[in-house]
């Protein structure tokens, strides 16, 4: 199953359904996730490295792709840490680029 998280309750849905051992083969994930509330602006928060921390804290090893406009250092370092798989920048990125990436992470996934 490929996970696309696109919006906070999106993303809420989906931690929820790894919670519950729903199995996953890759999530796709950026970091500025709308947060779906109407007033509310929290997309400055990088509310994407948070779900992807409570991924790895839930002991999920679900290979992680991040396509992202936020291409800082100090935030690429922090998503190396958190074990992302790939890291590609939006507006970068072909299409036939980002399918040979997610070929690549799910074949070294499963050795």
């Amino acid at each position: 199953m490929l996970i696309i998280v696109s919006g906070i309750e999106n993303a809420r849905s989906r931690h929820d359904m790894a919670g519950a051992g729903v199995p996953s083969d890759l999530i796709i994930l950026d970091l500025i996730i709308p947060a779906g509330d109407e007033g509310q602006d929290d997309c400055d928060e990088l509310i994407g490295i948070r779900l992807a921390k409570k991924i790895r804290y839930l002991g999920l090893m679900i290979p992680i792709i991040v396509l992202s406009v936020v291409n800082d250092r100090q935030t690429i370092y922090e998503l190396k840490n958190i074990g992302i798989s790939e890291f590609l920048v939006k507006g970068r990125c072909l299409p036939s680029y980002l399918s040979s990436r997610v070929e690549y992470v799910l074949s070294e996934h499963n050795e």
